[in-house]
């Protein structure tokens, strides 16, 4: 047993042995071998490989900025699109004629609410050029003539004084006349008388009138209530914006009656309405009145009416 051990003690050093062997012939073979190859290998290879990492980088960051810088701009400016751009100007020239389409709006203008625009014609007129049949005399109250194409009536008396129209007896329609002042004093009035039951006896009716500082009012008359009638107040003196007020002043003053309706205008501007039902129909005139004397005096022009109005 003891010879057997010895044997592989001595087998396996020299295994050992041969091994070391080996490794000192890789060593050496691995040291000649690159040797070898350091003297094969030219002697600038060591300064191109370490040239090559600057030189490349920069070549090619030279040529990239060189065509960007060449092609981009010349490819933009060579382009025709900026010119064409430009045509669109045209249009602008174009907008102000479309803009004038819409000036036919203007004309359809609001429908008037002055009686003797949207009622058309007149039914009658009376300008004084000559006198149609009205009463130019004198008597307690008033005095009354026609020349000069105006009718002028005075105040004779405290009391108010009027005349009627030869005209028919109306019952739905509007009545209107334009009125002068002459020197006036502030409680000075005057205007249309209408509905008169019976015209020889004119001692019946509705008064509108105006005041010569811009007052209107609507009033009843009744000549058969005691010895010297009585008048009542259904609209008290009020201020019409509408009016004219003064001396040497014209103020178209008009009254429509429908049914029992009163609608009262000043200037075309309706300032009142009022329902009564006494005096259905009858006919119409004009009357003034002061309470200060005698002197105060206008003139009548171009009275009118129309038949069956529409209210405004």
């Amino acid at each position: 047993m003891n010879k057997k051990v010895a044997l592989c003690f001595i087998m396996l050093v020299l295994i050992l042995a041969g091994c070391d062997q080996l490794e000192a012939l890789k060593d050496a073979y691995t040291q000649t071998r690159v040797v070898q190859l350091l003297t094969q290998m030219p002697t600038s290879s060591p300064k191109a490989m370490e040239e090559t990492p600057e030189i490349q980088p920069t070549q090619t960051l030279q040529e990239t900025v060189e065509v960007t810088e060449e092609v981009t701009p010349t490819e933009t400016a060579t382009e025709p699109v900026v010119e064409q751009t430009l045509t669109p100007e045209v249009t602008v020239e174009e907008t102000p004629a479309a803009t004038t389409t819409p000036e036919p709006t203007p004309t359809a203008t609001p429908k008037s609410t002055d009686p003797a625009v949207y009622l058309g014609e007149p039914k009658w007129v009376d300008s004084f050029d000559e006198n149609k049949g009205w009463a130019v005399d004198k008597d307690l109250f008033t005095s009354v003539a026609i020349s000069g194409g105006a009718m002028r009536l005075q105040v004779l008396s405290a009391y108010d004084g009027w005349r009627l129209a030869p005209v028919n007896s109306l019952t739905n329609a509007y009545v209107e006349a334009a009125f002068t002042t002459e020197t006036c004093l502030p409680d000075d009035h005057f205007g249309l008388f209408v509905r008169v039951p019976v015209m020889s006896e004119a001692d019946r009716g509705y008064l509108f009138g105006l005041t010569c500082d811009g007052r209107y009012s609507l009033r009843k008359f009744d000549g058969k209530v005691g010895n010297f009638g009585q008048m009542v107040s259904l609209i008290p003196w009020t201020k019409a914006d509408s009016s004219n007020p003064g001396s040497n002043q014209t103020n178209r003053i008009g009254i429509m009656t429908i049914d029992d309706n009163l609608i009262m205008f000043v200037n075309g501007q309706q300032v009142a309405e009022f329902k009564d039902k006494t005096y259905p129909q009858g006919y119409i005139g004009v009357f003034l009145g002061s309470k200060e004397g005698k002197s105060f005096a206008i003139k009548v022009d171009d009275m009118k009416y129309w038949l069956d109005p529409q209210k405004p």
